[in-house]
């Protein structure tokens, strides 16, 4: 056999990159692919011009060479954590493409690094967040070393992502995890309740609202709590809903001294239903 031969440059690439072995792996060839992986010359991480390996290619084959896949993704000399040039891993291609075999295969293996990040600065959960996919969120919370609390490219952990994309079910998904910090907050100060606020989601501000650990008085970046946030932006459903917390407090001057009270009396803030609401609070 040519592998054989003491001169055969076997990791040669053609001018796109691939190797034979890359071939033979995108021809489905289960005998070849076996031959090479017991050579000790061949590199089976090898990657192409757009740094795609074998192992990257066979997450996106059709269920029937599923074996394939397998033989990959259970050798432990290959690097299933390895990136592709858009940044994308194998579990997150699985995920996209929706295999749902690949993917449990992926989560048990311990070589798995889960809390890697793209050339993007995403996590895995952070992108299946994004793409509104509790299904596969599900999965990634079984792992045991998923870092739920890892700030993204934005200095935000997941469960912002939940909030800003809406993903209600994802958002409950997150906080029956045991280490969710519902506090945290993000490089301009904003935590998940003041993010929510923002998004004007009820659903998702009742459900936080629940949480024995919420701290509803933090503060952003200007000085700026959850309620001057709903003030700021008119919102007379969410104020009233904040004002039923019993610590809730009216009067924290932002960076610039100025209080809620002194918002409602400008000229310009008009609705006369949240002044109305907001004056029974303060004088009470």
């Amino acid at each position: 056999m040519l592998l054989e031969h003491p001169k055969i440059r076997v990791n040669l690439k053609d001018k796109n990159g691939n190797s034979a072995f890359f071939y033979a792996v995108k021809s489905y060839n289960k005998v070849f692919i076996e031959k090479f992986l017991k050579y000790p010359s061949v590199n089976i991480n090898t990657k192409n011009n757009n740094k795609l390996t074998p192992c990257i290619l066979t997450v996106s084959f059709v269920d029937k060479y599923f074996n394939i896949s397998k033989i990959f993704l259970t050798n432990e000399k290959v690097d299933i954590n390895a990136y592709d040039r858009y940044g994308n891993c194998a579990l997150i291609i699985a995920m996209i493409k929706g295999k749902v075999k690949i993917v449990d295969l992926l989560l048990e293996q311990e070589r798995l690094l889960v809390n890697n990040k793209n050339k993007n600065g995403k996590t895995v959960l952070r992108q299946i967040i994004e793409d509104n996919n509790s299904f596969f969120t599900k999965k990634l919370l079984t792992r045991k070393d998923i870092d739920i609390n890892v700030p993204g490219p934005d200095g935000r952990p997941v469960i912002f992502t939940a909030i800003q994309y809406k993903g209600y079910e994802i958002l409950k998904l997150l906080l029956n995890q045991k280490d969710i910090d519902i506090n945290y907050q993000d490089p301009d100060g904003f935590s998940p309740l003041m993010v929510a606020v923002q998004c004007q989601n009820i659903n998702i501000i009742n459900t936080l609202l629940k949480l024995k650990e919420l701290k509803i008085n933090l503060k952003n970046s200007r000085g700026r709590t959850a309620i001057r946030i709903a003030v700021d932006i008119r919102n007379f459903k969410i104020i009233k809903k904040l004002l039923q917390i019993k610590d809730i407090d009216l009067e924290i001057p932002d960076i610039n001294g100025v209080k809620i009270s002194d918002v409602i009396k400008r000229s310009d803030y008009h609705n006369s239903n949240i002044k109305k609401l907001l004056n029974s609070k303060l004088k009470s």
